[in-house]
């Protein structure tokens, strides 16, 4: 095996170098988005360089290159992996209409009040650079007497960016009349894009306002942040109320390509905006004066039902999630411990318990709790019989689960139905670890595959791998080879990943 060099500049519409673009090489199986493979940022000139292995087996694998700038995507590059004699590969990517850069008109109209003109303006500007800033700037100092506008741009907004910009103005302003627009702004931050990005600036007095604001707690000399539209504006609620609620469950969720459960992301999103109008609808007068902002009027969800999987509809392997992780739920302080495998939500224990003497005593009212959030799964430890040491491993919440051969690692399939996986497999009984019929016990240095149906009826196959003792791994580095059978993470516990199924258009077959 060897090193491949995988460089490209990712240029705009307009032929100009785009900085601070994300670029994801990611393995295709069956035509469709499976696994990401390598990442990297495209730097002040566009550049960008992936490391990737080239191998035998690698060669025949079909991968796609995109690059990601706000909520948008590039134009792809589809290829096969290069010869292994070939050292370079030379790319050249054009990303469509950059979040980042604005656009050329407003989307909009707007009064010709000094609001709107700078709104006008700012929407045209391009992200990260000093005259952005400024007119974020000019936009904060008219106070309260542009948030009447703001709210009115917050509510009719559907971009990524503005809602990056409303989160941030009105948080610098701090005034409370914005506090229902703000949450119900909420359901609309989730996208494509949820990640932010760090810019620098050598203005002195650009620098201390924007680091005066952002959301970051620490901050290089020069340099600032703008994050999620979610973080945005979550942190502009937090601000303002002094309260919160969960939010951080939402940081990692986004819509992928071919997301299946789009549905489910919505209304997690919804719930949670739910939970905050409720609680300023009750609140409102220890905040404000005025009775016009008491009521959120947060418009009412629709989201179909998910029908339980028909055991003999005829589906294909979809999207893939690797390089996972959850720690124990007995780790102090552990952030990651259970996970909703609908939404890819993660949480750690609640509060009220994280600090108790005896969390054996009260795991059962902890599980409790996740069912009802809807958690899927979480971390948890298992003593071995054989040789009496604590093993990481994962335990089901409400998840039906079966375990399959060896031979269903990583299982890609283009028709296979959950009636025959169910034949194939047996059932999981408490652990998801791989079971040993002879010696009747679990083995938790195997890894193991299971079809799972979650509570809510998501039939996926889930990939347990190797448990980590070893959390000495550093950012930056390129993930080679399969990311579950790797024994050092930047946490400790039970690695795992899950492919999503998709039905197969026009082979559903009616229930007998």
């Amino acid at each position: 095996m060897r090193k491949v060099v995988i460089r490209g500049k990712c240029i705009d519409n307009k032929r100009k170098p785009v900085a601070n673009a994300e670029v994801h090489l990611i393995r295709l199986e069956n035509g469709e988005p499976a696994a990401p493979v390598a990442e990297t940022k495209s730097d002040q000139e566009g550049a960008f360089q992936l490391r990737v292995v080239a191998s035998e087996k690698n060669r025949k694998v079909e991968f796609l290159l995109v690059a990601m700038l706000g909520d948008l995507l590039s134009d792809s590059v589809e290829f096969n992996k290069p010869d292994s004699d070939q050292k370079d590969v030379l790319l050249k990517m054009t990303v469509q209409r950059s979040a980042l850069s604005g656009t050329d008109h407003a989307t909009r109209q707007r009064g010709a009040t000094p609001i709107g003109k700078l709104l006008d303006r700012l929407e045209g500007q391009r992200a990260g650079e000093d005259p952005w800033c400024r007119t974020l700037l000019e936009i904060v100092n008219l106070g309260p007497a542009a948030v009447p506008v703001l709210i009115e741009e917050l509510d009719a907004t559907e971009s990524a960016m503005m809602l990056r910009n409303l989160g941030f103005v009105l948080r610098a302003i701090g005034d409370k009349r914005a506090v229902p627009a703000l949450i119900r702004s909420i359901p609309k931050t989730l996208g494509r894009d949820n990640g932010g990005f760090g810019f620098r600036s050598t203005g002195q007095d650009i620098v201390k306002f924007m680091q005066q604001h952002d959301v970051k707690q620490e901050n290089q000399e020069n340099e600032y942040g703008l994050s999620s539209p979610a973080r945005e504006i979550f942190t502009a609620l937090q601000k303002m109320t002094e309260q919160e609620f969960d939010e951080e469950q939402l940081t990692f969720i986004s819509l992928h390509f071919n997301d299946s459960q789009q549905g489910r992301k919505r209304d997690l999103f919804w719930r949670s905006a739910r939970k905050w109008s409720d609680w300023w609808e009750q609140h409102w007068s220890e905040h404000l004066k005025d009775a016009a902002y008491s009521q959120v009027k947060l418009p009412d969800l629709v989201v179909e039902a998910v029908k339980p999987p028909n055991l003999s509809t005829h589906f294909k392997t979809g999207s893939g999630h690797s390089n996972w992780l959850l720690e124990s739920v007995f780790a102090p302080n552990a952030k990651r411990i259970f996970i909703d495998l609908d939404t890819g939500r993660l949480a750690g224990v609640p509060e009220k318990w994280r600090n108790g003497k005896n969390l054996d005593a009260q795991l059962d009212d902890i599980t409790a709790w996740a069912a009802r959030e809807g958690y899927d799964m979480f971390g948890t430890e298992y003593v071995s019989p054989s040789d009496g040491k604590h093993y990481f491993a994962l335990r089901p919440i409400g998840l039906r689960a079966w375990e399959l051969g060896k031979d269903r690692w990583k299982m890609q399939s283009a028709d296979v139905t959950l009636e025959t996986l169910q034949a194939e497999g047996t059932p999981a009984d408490g652990l998801l670890l791989h079971y040993d019929s002879k010696t009747e016990s679990f083995d938790p240095k195997e890894t193991a595959t299971f079809l799972f149906i979650t509570r809510e009826g998501t039939p996926g196959v889930l990939f347990v791998g190797v448990e980590v003792q070893d959390n000495s791994q550093k950012p930056g580095g390129i993930s080679t080879g399969d990311d579950e059978l790797n024994p050092v993470h930047f946490f400790k516990g039970r690695r795992f990943a899950w492919t999503s199924f998709e039905e197969v258009g026009g082979k559903a077959e009616k229930s007998r």
